[in-house]
């Protein structure tokens, strides 16, 4: 238990997430999220926070692309097929332009070189932490290949054509992948393979046409959570926002009182059945 309730945790290098809610039919307006933003930057007790935008797409990937201890597990869990290319998900996540700015600087790439939109590039991140039937905990890299390439991602929707949807496509170019993992992207990805792609805010906008809308999310840090927990949800209630604001750090506390107590009780229990045992030793010798 203990050991889960780490794993959960230690993914997380933010205490505080923002959700914002995304509607189907329409789009949050951008200077409701602008003075959000604001909002967060003006509060003392927060130490660092970045905004996030995401969407999603999948690859169809070559079998000798992906890693072998994790096209193993994949294909025991039934996620991947043997015979078949496996389909991968991507994760694409756009940081604000202050926070993309200083990672980028950060791996000592260069900014001009991700925000050229007639070249989309991304920054790869492939980590995973999965566990075997045998309860133990394995890590490596989903992709086998770390040579930058250009994929084709596949979109959600599409033209129909023929009598079938024919998914839009967006083409990206794997440039550098690390392990370097920035404010409120979770560390490693799950058995099914998933890769987290980094882009700028202005290459998610570019691919708009091809992804679901990308959602919009708020990763903080602060030097106290709790009081930084109060001061979001009065804002959120003063601007009238419909933002969900989930702390961390008092749920990690909350599982980690909830084990105390577990463990407590169960080596009570232990004491009291090995007191009990050794009153009806001396008894029966008596």
């Amino acid at each position: 238990l203990r050991a889960s309730v780490t794993t959960m945790f230690s993914d997380k290098n933010y205490s505080i997430l923002v959700s914002v809610p995304r509607h189907d039919d329409e789009e949050t307006p951008t200077e409701e999220i602008r003075s959000f933003y604001n909002a967060l930057d003006a509060m003392d007790n927060i130490t660092e926070f970045t905004m996030l935008r995401h969407t999603s797409g999948q690859y169809t990937a070559q079998r000798e692309e992906l890693d072998d201890k994790l096209w193993d597990i994949a294909v025991e869990s039934g996620f991947f097929q043997e015979d078949e290319a496996p389909l991968l998900p991507f994760s694409i996540t756009a940081l604000d332009e202050e926070t993309f700015a200083r990672y980028v600087e950060k791996l000592g790439l260069n900014l001009a070189d991700y925000t050229d939109a007639d070249n989309p590039r991304a920054i790869v991140l492939d980590q995973y932490l999965i566990m075997d039937e045998a309860g133990r905990y394995i890590e490596g890299h989903v992709l086998a290949d770390h040579t930058p390439r250009e994929v084709e991602l596949l979109g959600i929707s599409g033209a129909v054509a023929d009598g079938q949807t024919h998914p839009t496509t967006a083409t990206i170019r794997l440039e550098t992948y690390t392990d370097e993992i920035p404010l409120g992207i979770e560390t490693h990805n799950n058995a099914s393979g998933g890769v987290t792609l980094i882009v700028s805010p202005s290459m998610i906008e570019q691919f708009g046409g091809t992804f679901y809308r990308p959602s919009v999310s708020f990763a903080i840090n602060a030097a106290d959570t709790t009081k930084a927990e109060k001061d979001i949800n009065d804002t959120i209630q003063q601007m009238r926002l419909g933002y969900d604001c989930i702390n961390y750090d008092a749920q990690k506390q909350q599982n980690e009182n909830v084990l105390l107590v577990f463990n407590v009780l169960t080596y009570g229990f232990i004491v009291l059945i090995s007191l009990i045992t050794i009153a009806n030793v001396f008894n029966t010798i008596s």
